[in-house]
């Protein structure tokens, strides 16, 4: 009789296949436990292999890193130790130091990966380097009064740990300014003399020969041009073309655009499979892609797109927390835009149709484009000023409310946590469905803006303190003092009106007469008023009525 766990793994589709291989790679122990480890581990590519050590954590990732090929190093050190433009040297040399504890000749190894520029930066901007050939008389003012000055052992140079940072240089003598962690200045001595014990111990001294000539800045700036090459051919593409993936598309211009048939050898890493591991439209809709070219396609697709995300984003590559959130935005536009106008009958088929036959780039924009459309509303609220006090736009709006059209108008739209109920915070909207959720909060603010604009805020301060000012309180006064035959306005209600006024709202008509005088037309905006008048009503319900009690209705002060 067959294994069940292996008749699972028959039943396999090709895109769930495609994920299970990603996501195995995420298995240290079965990846080392094969006869061909060094040639499995080999054979990731630089992003997968990256992933996976930086998912592992350094501590964990050593085995790893003892296999890691050239290439595989370069990526680590390229995508890891740069943030916006700038070498972080501590985290270079957390790397170094982790080659180092394999073993001297990975970190030689390791050396050798990375650009020399590089190596002679991460020494320049740690170590005094000074020639040992030079007369006593030039030496400069760190050797001559420095207690742990070290000549290297070819006698070529004398060394010094920084005290400070190159960049942080105060004065000439180099002793002033900022002090540089301890650990830092250990680990840098230790690189060197691990790296003067290996067969070719003439690589680290050309090395510090670079580091005492050249200046940091000629150094950073040759070392960034190369890394930046290397990383755009991973898929990782300078800002000002990663951000075209933000540019508006249409839905209907979908129509006219095709995805290109050909395949490329980029594979999920596993970080990223995780994301599209979740289940869905989008997860669903490539589950039942049965053509094994096609998801290889779209996996190709996926991993220059996520990067370029990512970039556009500004989250450095080895931002896990940024990577996931851009990667969470992926799958929602996507989501988004394979479900636009689909009935629900036939959702993921139409959704697979879109996947098949359209580039994921052209998807992701529309999704985009479909977002902002929406958060375009919110912007528009907010330029009207109707819900604003002072210097504060949206102070008559509800924490709910605030929280929603607030998700909306960050640079890249956002659905609150308060749109379904739950504590936490805004995320990337996931799916048409939760797009709709937004449009119809939207409706009841506009709702309330209407009714805003045409019976303007009381002028007085003569309500009761305790009651918090907001539109759903305005438009709940207004149709109070309709519902009494009054101007219809927001001009508080006097405490002993209360009476009155529960007897008048509970009359068979009460709810017209509000809404012809709220000329509510629309149906958000009878949804609007019905709601306030229902709330009101049920704090009006107990008797005696307590004014302190009533807290969505504007009271006079007595």
């Amino acid at each position: 009789m067959p294994d069940r766990q292996q008749e699972e793994k028959v039943a396999l589709t090709p895109w769930d296949s495609r994920l299970e291989l990603a996501s195995s790679k995420r298995r240290l122990t079965e990846l080392l436990d094969r006869p061909d480890a060094d040639q499995a581990i080999a054979a990731l590519s630089e992003g997968e292999c990256y992933y996976l050590v930086k998912e592992l954590g350094i501590d964990d990732a050593h085995p790893i890193l003892a296999v890691m090929t050239a290439e595989q190093i370069r990526a680590l050190v390229d995508l890891d130790t740069w943030h916006k433009d700038r070498l972080q040297i501590a985290d270079a040399l957390t790397w170094l130091s982790a080659f180092a504890d394999v073993s001297s000749e990975k970190l030689y190894e390791a050396a050798n990966s990375i650009d020399f520029e590089l190596l002679g930066l991460i020494l320049r901007r740690r170590l005094l380097v000074c020639s040992a050939k030079l007369p006593e008389e030039e030496h400069p003012l760190w050797v001559k009064v420095s207690d742990d000055v070290i000549e290297t052992p070819d006698g070529r140079f004398f060394l010094g740990s920084r005290p400070i940072d190159e960049e942080d240089v105060e004065a000439e003598d180099e002793l002033e300014g900022p002090s540089l962690d301890e650990d830092e200045r250990k680990a840098v001595l230790q690189i060197v003399e691990k790296l003067y014990k290996t067969e070719d111990w003439e690589f680290i001294a050309r090395a510090l020969r670079l580091a005492e000539t050249d200046s940091s800045p000629n150094l950073e700036e040759d070392a960034l041009r190369f890394r930046n090459a290397r990383i755009e051919d991973l898929g990782f593409p300078p800002r000002e073309r990663a951000i075209e993936v933000y540019g508006p598309l249409d839905p209907a211009e979908l129509q006219s655009i095709e995805a290109d048939v050909a395949t490329t050898d980029l594979r999920l890493p596993a970080l990223y499979a995780e994301q599209f591991s979740k289940r869905g439209l989008l997860h669903d809709a490539l589950a039942t892609i049965s053509d094994g070219y096609t998801v290889e396609r779209i996996e190709g697709e996926l991993v220059p797109l996520a990067n370029a995300i990512m970039m556009a984003d500004r989250v450095a590559p080895g931002d896990l927390e940024g990577l996931s959130r851009s990667l969470e935005r992926l799958v929602g536009n996507l989501t988004i835009a394979i479900g636009h106008e689909a009935p629900e009958g036939r959702k993921v088929e139409l959704a697979r149709e879109r996947l098949e036959h359209k580039p994921l780039r052209s998807l992701f924009r529309v999704g985009h484009t479909l977002t902002i459309r929406v958060a375009d509303r919110a912007r528009k609220l907010v330029a009207t000023s109707v819900f604003a006090r002072g210097r504060d736009r949206l102070a008559l709006l509800s924490t709910k409310e605030r929280s929603i059209v607030e998700a909306l108008l960050l640079q890249r739209p956002a659905a609150s946590p308060e749109l379904f109920g739950k504590p936490g915070l805004s995320r990337p909207f996931q799916s048409s469905e939760e797009l709709d959720e937004a449009q119809r909060a939207l409706d009841q603010v506009e709702a309330q803006a209407k009714i805003l604009a045409r019976h303007s805020a009381p002028k007085t301060k003569t309500y009761l303190p305790e009651i918090e000012w907001t539109s759903r309180v305005l438009v709940a006064t207004i149709a109070a003092n309709a519902a009494l035959g009054q101007a219809v306005s927001a001009t508080p209600i006097a405490a002993a009106e209360l009476e009155e006024l529960a007897e008048a709202l509970s009359g068979k008509d009460a709810l017209e007469r509000a809404m012809a005088a709220l000329e509510a037309n629309d149906d958000a905006t009878r949804k609007v008023v019905t709601s306030a008048i229902e709330e009101l009503m049920e704090e009006l319900r107990p008797r005696p009525i307590d004014p302190r009690m009533v807290h969505t209705l504007l009271i006079e002060k007595s």
